[in-house]
């Protein structure tokens, strides 16, 4: 079934959906073209997955370690979450080719996607597949930080770490290079110090600043944008939200990873980002002096304003993803902390919309804690503010003000698509469908054939 379907899109391509971005719109990424020879092998699960030397005589362990990394892939990438044919993995691949130029022979082994997922992170399997998330990139200050990230990433593939803990875990001892009976957890720990040191390396001798290693791993503690100013952002012309209305800073702690009611870890604990920034400054200090004369600290492969392209794409489609995700707190959050950037952009007015909208319907059946997604792990005290806000005031209220916020918005650009359809959802939320069927009958007349057209039909007809 899965083979029929693939061949099925490889003979009708797909709708190229080009990706476009200025001060008034954006247009999300979408999928088009020939799907990629290195996608379809781990759709198909046909995956060439090379074992390290040594394990011969696990035979069956090694065939098991096959498979499921031919399953999980699988499932990654029929999820629909991996881009492929798009502007922000063709980047990082040259951004790989960067780093491996004089390596050819490894480059050529290792094939990297970025993925929809908004989680700062990524990911290495053994078949040589790399999997950034949008959610990392769009934390990235420069094109050196992303290097380092490949880098760290190239190491696991190359010292065959998803192998290695998979053998721990199957009670297989470790390589004889690393002494005593290890948990996996402090195995891996290990590797992720060994990946680091390796890729300050790669980055230094490939002309990258080595210091962009620490603001790497800096990045994954702190948000990517400036903390917004909640009061201001909900507030309406109907509607005032005053600073003294928002939780304290201290209270809203409890909404953080840092908070009272953080998540225990059980056993041994993952490595500290502090404890590996302390490796990174001693590897630093003994880097050969060869390799640092060469490095040039203002050195980038690609110019500064087309890394600073991709951040910005890479910024709007994890908001898009945390809409998609149901995630209506961040989607709002998000949206309004880019519009202070980019103000009169269209896109980033109607998920804004879309976040609040979301909102106040969850909190009308009494189920916003459902959509709190980051609680207990969001570093970002602006964003911890928020949940206080919206968890500390009554349902009726928070309702209001979203329902204000919208018809705001909406009247900035009534016509628009999006934006119309959003006014009269949340109208017939508020105060009813009878409220709402004007906007709703305003849209039909404007889209007939409109993205919402024919639930906006039903709506109309079932009056």
């Amino acid at each position: 079934m899965i083979s029929a379907y693939i061949l099925l899109l490889i003979a009708i391509p797909q709708k190229s959906t080009a990706q476009r971005l200025d001060s008034t719109s954006y247009q999300p990424i979408g999928l088009h073209g020939r799907i990629p020879e290195d996608f379809l092998k781990c759709v198909q699960g046909v995956l060439t997955v090379p074992l390290p030397i040594g394990f011969d005589d696990k035979k069956f362990i090694n065939e098991k370690f096959s498979s499921v990394t031919a399953i999980q892939l699988r499932q990654i990438f029929l999820s629909g979450y991996v881009y492929y044919n798009d502007t922000l993995s063709a980047y990082s691949r040259r951004v790989l080719q960067n780093l491996l130029a004089s390596k050819p022979e490894i480059s050529s082994k290792i094939h990297v996607f970025v993925t929809r997922l908004s989680a700062p992170n990524a990911m290495t399997w053994q078949d040589g597949t790399v999997l950034i998330n949008v959610g990392l990139l769009a934390k990235m200050q420069n094109e050196a930080q992303l290097a380092f990230v490949l880098g760290h990433e190239i190491t696991h593939f190359l010292r065959n770490h998803a192998y290695q803990q998979y053998m721990l875990a199957q009670g297989v001892p470790p390589p004889s290079d690393v002494k005593g009976a290890l948990s996996v957890i402090q195995y891996s720990n290990l590797n992720e110090l060994y990946a680091d040191s390796s890729s300050l390396q790669l980055i230094a001798a490939a002309g990258y600043k080595p210091q962009e290693a620490i603001a790497a791993l800096r990045l994954l503690e702190t948000y990517a944008y400036e903390p917004l100013n909640i009061a201001a952002s909900l507030s309406s012309a109907k509607v005032t939200v005053s600073e003294r209305e928002l939780c304290t800073p201290a209270k809203a702690r409890n909404y953080t990873q840092f908070g009272a009611n953080m998540r225990k870890t059980e056993g041994t604990p993952t490595i500290t980002i502090d404890s590996r920034v302390s490796a990174i400054l001693k590897n630093m200090a003994v880097l050969p002096t060869t390799t640092a004369a060469k490095i040039d600290s203002s050195k980038m492969k690609t110019s500064v304003t087309e890394f600073a392209l991709m951040r910005r794409f890479a910024q709007f489609e994890v908001i898009e993803d945390c809409y998609q995700q149901g995630d209506f707190i961040r989607t709002a959050y998000d949206a309004l902390s880019l519009l202070k950037q980019y103000p009169k952009n269209k896109y980033l007015m109607a998920r804004a919309m879309n976040g609040m909208h979301g909102i106040a319907a969850y909190s009308k059946i009494g189920k916003l804690g459902d959509i709190l997604f980051d609680r207990f792990r969001t570093d970002d005290i602006g964003l911890a503010r928020l949940y206080c806000f919206l968890r500390e005031n009554s349902d009726n209220y928070i309702q209001q003000i979203a329902y204000y916020f919208v018809e705001q918005m909406h009247q900035k650009h009534s016509s628009d698509e999006e934006m119309l359809f959003a006014m009269a959802q949340a109208t017939e939320l508020y105060l009813g469908l009878d409220h709402a069927l004007p906007f709703y009958k305003d849209y039909l007349s404007k889209y007939p054939k409109g993205t919402n057209s024919a639930i906006v039909q039903l709506k109309i007809t079932s009056q």
